[in-house]
């Protein structure tokens, strides 16, 4: 009898072990509130040492990092169209992420584009990094698919929110870009002179910009260097050339050389996937700057072309060094 209800017990067992192997998985909480937070804060983090970086590096000093972070605390985030996604090698969510710069911001972002760059607009600036990402801008805000697993409920003891790479890295660099002329300081300091922000944006946007010897020559030159020129004025004679002393070339070489050595290392050790989502757009900056660099080279002659080639590329590499090691932010 002892048997029997042993072997209707290790049998019972057995039944509940089976039911409890087809027993489904729970389904995930894809719409939980959270994610979003969770994203601006990854946002938050990435942004905010991206534009320390540019303004610690910025040579001209025009841009408020603590005016950039600010405007990201007030971005919009949101998921739409969440639901479980079973195509890759686990169940996980996927949504469409989307971030919305406030209008203020944007605005005055778009305005301060030509203080910050040259002769150029943010809608261009911005098309030309989405170039092989999964990033897209309409208006104001900035969307791309996104896969995650929500943060299990602290009962349960697992992790927080896991994010598939390459997540918000890409898409955070591309907000830092778009974010940085809002971080536009209210005072310039521009050959030594202070202009206020609004005197700058008259330089570039009034007609009087092209007309130097309307302006008094401080302003005139302030005008040149905001319109990316950085000459003198018009009815001054240009300055003689002058060669680069043997130490100066040596510089230069010993920087270009660092610049190049720093993003090589940074490209080889970026995680494979985003690496693999930056190719394309890697491939472009390449050219611009070979571009960008044989044009600063033809200003000069000889070891001055040379001179001048290497400080372009070193300047711009060192641009990239920052782009880039935003993607390695955990």
């Amino acid at each position: 009898m002892n048997y029997r209800i042993l072997l209707a017990a290790t049998l019972g067992a057995l039944a509940l072990g089976a039911c409890s192997k087809d027993k489904p998985a729970a389904a995930l909480n894809c719409s939980d509130p959270t994610v979003a937070i969770a994203v601006q804060q990854q946002l938050q983090q990435a942004i905010t040492q991206s534009a320390r970086q540019f303004a610690q590096t910025d040579s001209r000093q025009f841009i408020d990092a603590d005016k950039i972070i600010a405007a990201v605390s007030q971005l919009s985030v949101s998921l739409a169209d969440a639901k479980e996604d079973s195509s890759g090698s686990k169940a996980m969510c996927s949504a469409q992420l989307n971030i919305t710069v406030a209008a203020d911001t944007w605005q005055q972002a778009q305005a301060n584009t030509p203080i910050l760059y040259p002769q150029q607009q943010l809608s261009a600036i911005l098309q030309g990094q989405l170039a092989g990402s999964n990033v897209h801008i309409n208006g104001s805000t900035f969307s791309q698919p996104l896969r995650y697993l929500p943060a299990a409920p602290a009962a349960s003891g697992t992790g927080a929110l896991e994010i598939e790479a390459p997540g918000v890295a890409q898409l955070s660099h591309i907000l830092t870009n778009a974010l940085l002329p809002y971080g536009v300081k209210d005072t310039l300091i521009i050959n030594g002179k202070p202009y206020s922000r609004t005197e700058a944006l008259a330089f570039i946007n009034n007609p009087n910009a092209a007309h130097p010897e309307t302006l008094s020559p401080e302003a005139a030159m302030a005008s040149a260097i905001l319109n990316g020129a950085g000459l003198p004025p018009q009815d001054t004679p240009p300055a003689q050339e002058v060669a680069p002393s043997a130490n100066e070339l040596q510089q230069a070489q010993d920087n270009n050389r660092n610049a190049n050595n720093s993003i090589n290392q940074l490209w080889r050790n970026m995680d494979d996937m985003v690496r693999g989502e930056l190719q394309n757009e890697q491939q472009q900056w390449v050219s611009r700057k070979e571009r960008q660099c044989s044009e600063a080279a033809a200003k000069g002659s000889g070891v001055q072309a040379d001179y001048l080639r290497l400080q372009c590329d070193t300047r711009l590499t060192n641009e990239r060094i920052n782009y880039l090691r935003g993607f390695s932010v955990p």
